[in-house]
């Protein structure tokens, strides 16, 4: 019996897939099961996954047509054979420490959650890394169920609930409330963990940085809209909703962070329609949502706001003062190119 099922979805990762597995078979925890998910390569993604096979038989390889990155997540849970699961992308790494160490604190803690740290690094079409960026400052702790909304949200600020990566869960769990990533969605490790979160008790921390994300020149860095946006992202503040509802919490300061997350959410599709110069779906966006019943309870919650900028950032938006959003909307653009130019001249 294996102790943790890694499950790697791969889909032509040629460029990348041998550092990936490398250091899955370089973890310092003994007893890994790496699931490789083939998500209908057209490369020789698959080839080198057997290269790898033929070498070393904790690697299970199973191939399926290309569905997207849920679906070949979806098909490891399945096959996965442990009782511990986590999510490695076949284009990133971990470094060698991830797995016992994230295992030994589900031991220790009993917990249904671990976390650790995550790192955004950035390298050149050569592979190597220009820089590193640890976005994730959290410190090690065990959490229980009464802080689990606050943390959470806390966490959330890093884009460290973002993510399925940088953790380590309990398959039972999954299995027992029938979770699944939702297929052909956007920000769907989103959804999982807010999900996933509902059935948590304790949360273990862990104040390093095993997980590199790697970032690529230029990559991310465009300008692109895609007309569902608004809709998944809408329906992940319900999720979220969904989640603080379930532990019983309704702080103020919870439901602010609630109600920001609605706001940042609104002026990222935004900001997208702001890249192309249309003012008329940034009217009917703006309408839209002000016309939105279901998003009034949301807007209607106590709240108390960290700052007069979040406040008017929040409010502007809720109590429809359209020529501020309008304003929010144009500077948090000029804000973002400023910061994707610094991002390509350091790539």
């Amino acid at each position: 019996m294996y102790k943790v099922s890694i499950i790697v979805p791969v889909y032509n990762a040629e460029k990348y897939i041998r550092r990936t597995l490398d250091s899955l078979l370089n973890q310092t925890l003994d007893d890994l099961e790496i699931v490789v998910i083939n998500d209908g390569s057209k490369d020789s993604s698959l080839d080198i996954c057997n290269e790898y096979k033929d070498k070393y038989e904790n690697i299970h390889i199973y191939s399926k047509e290309n569905g997207g990155l849920s679906s070949a997540r979806n098909m490891g849970i399945k096959m996965a054979q442990s009782d511990y699961l986590a999510f490695v992308d076949s284009d990133d790494y971990i470094d060698v420490e991830m797995m016992e160490t994230l295992y030994r604190r589900l031991i220790q803690d009993k917990s249904d959650l671990a976390i650790c740290g995550l790192s955004v690094d950035y390298e050149n079409e050569n592979l190597a890394t220009i820089c590193k960026n640890d976005c994730s400052p959290i410190k090690d702790e065990c959490v229980e169920n009464g802080q689990l909304c606050s943390k959470a949200m806390e966490l959330k600020q890093n884009g460290i609930i973002d993510s399925c990566c940088n953790k380590m869960f309990k398959k039972n769990l999954i299995k027992k409330h029938e979770l699944q990533m939702p297929y052909g969605e956007l920000f769907e490790d989103t959804e999982f963990m807010f999900h996933y979160l509902r059935y948590v008790n304790r949360i273990s921390l862990v104040n390093r940085p095993y997980y590199h994300y790697m970032q690529r020149s230029g990559q991310r860095l465009t300008n692109t809209y895609n007309p569902k946006k608004w809709y998944f992202l809408r329906k992940r503040i319900f999720t979220m909703y969904d989640f603080l509802n379930s532990k019983g919490t309704d702080e103020p300061s919870i439901n602010s962070e609630l109600q920001y997350w609605l706001a940042r959410y609104y002026y990222s599709t935004m900001m997208d329609l702001e890249a192309l110069k249309d003012n008329r779906k940034q009217e009917e966006l703006f309408h839209d949502f002000l016309k939105d019943k279901d998003l009034k309870k949301i807007a209607s919650l106590e709240v108390h706001h960290s700052s007069i900028f979040r406040m008017v950032y929040i409010n502007s938006l809720l109590y429809g003062h359209k020529w501020l959003v309008q304003l929010i909307t144009k500077l948090s653009y000029k804000l973002k190119m400023k910061r994707n130019s610094a991002s390509m001249k350091e790539a």
